[in-house]
């Protein structure tokens, strides 16, 4: 997935809210947009290089759109909507397995009481993909989620109840960055949702975790990152 251009590199002075931040661009500070609800507690911190995509609209009340931070020597895309350009772009390159012979990838698709990511048609097969973006790394483990998410776990049982009738169902993580070798439920924030995932797995869900390939200019999946469900694993 390409990046938007241009990118101007920043340094954060802190996180006003949720939805905006504040960020010191040159000699001047500018309001950004955070595309991205979740904590980021690690990565939005006092000092942090960023890098944001400057938008002029008189509309917005923010000058630009953060999208990554330079964490360690890592890069890390911190914009939800991301993830599932990133896998649609990835499925239709015939890279996620064990999808294969992909002919088209449909977005945001009517399913349960809301919406599926993607809809992926490979060979006679169609599958419902849930995906969901990972930016919390700890030791070189990706967790997720970093807060608790009643919407992720509704998603993850609607899919669990799909699988057991027979339908073809993945839940794919995107970890938005390349630091990480393995990724694992976040049990201890919240152990309904990694309940859940277990039990979806156990229903024949297919439960896939990829870290990614992350420039000023793409992000891109790469490896495969091995999955632990299990808190005792």
């Amino acid at each position: 997935m390409n990046l938007p251009r241009p990118l101007e590199e920043g340094t954060l002075v802190r996180r006003l809210n949720r939805f905006a931040a504040q960020v010191r661009v040159g000699r001047g500070t500018w309001r950004v947009h955070v595309p991205n609800t979740g904590r980021l507690g690690e990565l939005l911190v006092e000092g942090a290089r960023v890098y944001i995509h400057p938008v002029a609209d008189a509309r917005r009340a923010t000058r630009g759109d953060l999208l990554l931070v330079r964490h360690g020597r890592a890069l890390v895309s911190v914009d939800s909507r991301a993830p599932a350009a990133i896998a649609a772009e990835a499925f239709l390159s015939q890279t996620v397995p064990p999808l294969r012979g992909v002919t088209e990838v449909v977005r945001e698709v009517s399913f349960g009481r809301g919406r599926i990511d993607l809809c992926v048609r490979a060979e006679s097969e169609e599958w419902l993909v849930e995906v969901k973006g990972c930016t919390l790394v700890r030791g070189g483990v990706a967790i997720f989620p970093d807060a608790p998410t009643e919407r992720g776990r509704r998603h993850v049982e609607e899919l669990a109840a799909f699988a057991a009738q027979g339908g073809r169902a993945m839940v794919l993580f995107v970890i938005q960055r390349s630091d990480a070798h393995r990724f694992r439920a976040n049990h201890e924030t919240d152990p309904r949702f990694a309940g859940a995932l277990a039990d979806a797995a156990a229903a024949g869900v297919v439960i896939r975790a990829h870290t990614c390939r992350v420039t000023q200019r793409r992000v891109t999946l790469g490896p495969a990152a091995p999955v632990t469900l299990h808190p005792t694993q």
